[in-house]
């Protein structure tokens, strides 16, 4: 570099302004691979997200049409519980009642709770069953 006030050349500051800058440099690269990294982690994330949900809804579906019911999402028309209890009754064999029609979230929930609550008296037969 040239120093203007002493007229000379100093050769060591082009130097440091070379390893500046390269330093700039790595640090940008090193950013735009994390950022890659992470978007391609999140990519994968949701396509690991969506063959799940495509598996399971396939899953149902392959019980369900024996009450000729269907689920195209999952997550909507397992939601009011209706489907989840009759999926329950076709796998388990066992009567879970009549499911609330009703449309407030109250009913929803209803469904729901008698979903859940079948589910744990099974799980905790199975647990006596064990330990016995």
């Amino acid at each position: 570099m040239f120093d203007v006030r002493a007229g000379q050349y100093e050769p060591g500051n082009y130097s440091n302004i070379q390893t500046q800058q390269q330093q700039r440099s790595n640090i940008t690269q090193r950013e735009g691979i994390a950022k890659f990294e992470n978007e391609r982690i999140k990519t994968l994330q949701e396509e690991r997200l969506y063959i799940q949900k495509k598996t399971f809804t396939k899953w149902m579906n392959s019980f369900l049409v024996k009450a000729k019911m269907e689920v195209e999402d999952l997550f909507v028309d397992l939601a009011d519980g209706v489907k989840l209890l009759k999926l329950l009754e076709i796998i388990s064999g066992e009567k879970l009642g009549k499911p609330n029609n009703g449309r407030m979230r109250v009913h929803k929930i209803e469904n729901l709770n008698k979903s859940l609550a079948f589910l744990h008296t099974k799980v905790s037969e199975a647990i006596v069953l064990v330990l016995t």
